[in-house]
């Protein structure tokens, strides 16, 4: 019973302290004998010995609580009295700071990545207007399948066909000209227009 009795009053001792933000050692400096150090307030919250009733009511008044207090069940839901804490206003200034950086940051990321977006749209929709286009030229589909406003220029050009005439141009080699396919296929349309103008 005695040693449940110290381990009571020292688990009260600590959640105390705890609460007030308190070291050991300022603890031990708060009750003023020089008997008393972080090593005997250790001890108490180990519940190793419990203190007389002299070092009791100076915990009760180092502690903010009565002597009672010590000695009842602790109560892991009770809420902490916040005004007993001193907020550190350097240290807030600190974190606000840093979050207003963050913050700053974040927003940058946001309009780098809209942006990065909307090119990316913008790429895609112009790789699948072209992919129309060359399906287009090379007769695959008709030029009812391109749905999308194509400029007036580019109208004309599918209207007109590839220079050189309706004969589709050669594929060139490895990234030279285009070449027209040979001269026979000109020829022949030569032959045939001389006919029907006799």
């Amino acid at each position: 019973m005695a040693g449940e009795m110290a381990e009571r009053v020292g688990a009260r001792i600590r959640e105390r302290r705890l609460e007030l933000g308190m070291k050991q050692r300022e603890l031990a400096d708060l009750l003023g004998s020089d008997a008393i150090d972080n090593q005997r307030i250790s001890d108490w919250e180990r519940g190793v010995n419990r203190p007389s009733d002299r070092y009791m009511e100076q915990l009760a008044v180092a502690l903010k609580r009565n002597v009672a207090w010590f000695y009842s069940e602790s109560t892991a839901t009770a809420t902490p009295d916040l005004s007993l804490v001193k907020p550190d206003d350097d240290r807030l200034a600190r974190i606000e700071q840093r979050l207003d950086q963050l913050e700053i940051a974040v927003e940058h990321q946001n309009a780098n990545l809209a942006k990065q977006t909307d090119i990316l749209a913008r790429i895609e929709a112009r790789e699948k207007r072209i992919e129309k286009l060359v399906r287009v030229l090379e007769g695959v589909e008709g030029a009812d399948v391109v749905s999308e406003p194509v400029a007036d220029a580019e109208k004309a050009a599918l209207a007109k066909g590839p220079p050189g005439g309706p004969e589709l141009l050669a594929p060139s080699p490895r990234g030279q000209r285009p070449t027209q396919k040979p001269r026979r296929a000109k020829d022949a349309r030569n032959r045939d227009q001389r006919r029907d103008a006799s």
